[in-house]
């Protein structure tokens, strides 16, 4: 039989009769008030470093709030200075950046038909340019829709824009374009 491993014997009773003196001598030294303290200061110490990070992460974002501010500043005035050349052009030159941009393809610096639109010195000319833009960007759409077979189902591979041979073979053949109704 192996031996059980224990306290030698009589330990029991010596932690028994030591723990008043322990407490005792805890209580006169102060280690209670000392431990209290202690937990005090560190729940200080980290309330200060929350203030801390709390203040580092307002900087940073009124940093960003500041520097979105003035990306923005200057894109209006990017936008101003791009509508006052625009204004400057005849309406012919506005017509041409209308298709163009209509079509996708603006020219550099102009960043939509919009702002072309907005430049036009009349009403009139706003009017007849938001006319021009809107049957550009329908046509463009009616382009990219897919086709409309015979039995009225749509074509998953053929588009109205895109020759059509070969399209809606199996479904009795091409009867028009899906945008058209």
């Amino acid at each position: 039989m192996g031996r059980r491993a224990s306290a030698p014997p009589g330990c029991a009773g010596l932690f028994i009769v030591l723990l008043p003196f322990w407490w005792a001598y805890d209580k006169c030294t102060g280690g209670d008030e000392k431990r209290a303290q202690e937990a005090v200061q560190a729940e200080i110490q980290a309330t200060n470093e929350r203030a801390a990070y709390a203040a580092a992460d307002r900087q940073r974002a009124q940093a960003d709030a500041a520097r979105k501010m003035a990306e923005e500043q200057q894109k209006a005035a990017a936008r101003a200075t791009k509508k006052t050349q625009l204004a400057a052009m005849q309406p012919y030159q506005r017509v041409q950046l209308v298709q163009q941009c209509a079509k996708g393809d603006c020219p550099e610096g102009t960043p939509d038909a919009a702002l072309v639109i907005e430049a036009a010195k009349s009403g009139g000319e706003r009017r007849q340019l938001q006319a021009l833009n809107d049957r550009i960007e329908k046509a463009q759409e009616r382009l990219s829709a897919p086709l409309r077979c015979c039995d009225g189902s749509d074509s998953p591979s053929c588009t109205c824009g895109n020759p059509h041979r070969g399209c809606c073979s199996h479904h009795s053949g091409v009867c028009g374009c899906s945008a058209d109704q």
